[in-house]
């Protein structure tokens, strides 16, 4: 089974999209868990009437509301009520495609003879806050040339084995941006291996927050705190290197960070 984790904080606007790819999934082997930061808009009346709608069909939906320091700290307590072999995390302005769970679930049985706690990366489809179509991002096979210049893939499309989490620990959550970054990084010392499918496995939505100027300052200071933690002083090159380029991007088209 899966088990998808999502944090909100006031997602009244989206969350119903994403529950609903969940909820339309051809494969019903997973479950929900949302842990929200004490909402004060109505996310908590659309989580229960989505409880409700979720056990109708079968399908468990667990949520709960209360302060937290950040989504690695929701994320991190959502890993405490999670039931499934395999995580995944989900953002509450996201959304799967219809069969991202049974692509997911048939490749983990493919894999079963895979003599480490493997995870399953897939594609992205990114979208504008308004909703048009943007560009498909592929997760590249060669990933391992460029990883230690930039995150080689985007968290929320991976599907990582329950056991890696107790073998190197849960996030950082002293990070606000960063800390999926470092549990990459973490995951890829550890020589835990990862399998690349040529599927689209999440919508994304670009905008808000993720496009300011102040995000893209507060990413690049973290990013700079992950490289430093794994490489020592070198990391200064990967930190001009990839946030030179990030400001040509951010500078043509807005910056996002997901």
């Amino acid at each position: 089974m899966i088990s998808v984790i999502i944090a909100t904080y006031n997602s009244e606007s989206t969350l119903s999209k994403t529950l609903d790819s969940l909820f339309q999934q051809t494969d019903k082997n997973f479950e929900c868990i949302v842990i929200d930061g004490n909402s004060n808009d109505s996310t908590l009346s659309i989580l229960k009437n989505y409880k409700i709608k979720f056990s109708k069909v079968g399908l468990n939906l667990f949520f709960k509301s209360e302060n937290d320091e950040g989504i690695y700290d929701a994320w991190n307590k959502g890993l405490n009520h999670a039931k499934g072999d395999f995580i995944s995390f989900l953002g509450s302005d996201d959304w799967y495609d219809n069969k991202t769970i049974q692509i997911v679930n048939d490749c983990i049985s493919d894999n079963s003879f895979s003599e480490q706690n493997f995870t399953i990366v897939g594609n992205r489809r990114m979208y504008s806050i308004d909703g048009k179509y943007l560009k498909t991002k592929f997760t590249s096979k060669y990933w391992k040339v460029y990883y230690p210049f930039k995150m080689p893939f985007s968290f929320m499309a991976m599907f990582i084995n329950k056991n890696i989490f107790k073998e190197i620990g849960n996030f950082d959550d002293s990070y606000k941006f960063s800390g999926d970054y470092d549990f990459v990084m973490r995951m890829i010392k550890n020589k835990k291996e990862f399998i690349i499918i040529d599927n689209i496995l999440l919508n994304m939505s670009k905008g808000g927050f993720t496009n300011s100027p102040k995000f893209f300052i507060k990413c690049a200071k973290e990013d700079l705190k992950v490289w430093k933690k794994y490489y020592g002083y070198i990391s200064y090159l990967f930190f001009l290197r990839k946030n030179l380029l990030n400001l040509i991007f951010y500078l043509r088209d807005g910056f996002v960070r997901k």
